[in-house]
């Protein structure tokens, strides 16, 4: 439905869905593969994992924003997205 209305953000909007999907996939990779699971990411002496986490975050915020794009584009305008009081 975006792409029948604006070809350019749906192709804009997939790719950030993608870079999303990439991100999370590192959260696997750290507990599937390097065995570092989401408590020793958040250990507080772990700053590779912190910096996994936040790009995690960043990334889903990114696409929270193409979610609500994409809404407008095909003419929803009544969303109201919980942040859970955090400013991004």
């Amino acid at each position: 439905m975006v792409a029948e209305k604006d070809a350019n953000a749906a192709k804009e909007i997939l790719q950030q869905f993608e870079a999303a999907r990439t991100q999370v996939g590192e959260l696997v990779t750290a507990a599937e593969k390097n065995n570092q699971h989401f408590d020793q990411l958040i250990a507080a002496d772990n700053a590779a994992g912190h910096a996994i986490i936040n790009q995690a975050i960043m990334a889903l915020v990114a696409q929270t924003g193409s979610i609500e794009r994409a809404a407008g584009i095909i003419g929803i305008d009544n969303l109201n997205p919980d942040t859970a009081d955090h400013e991004f």
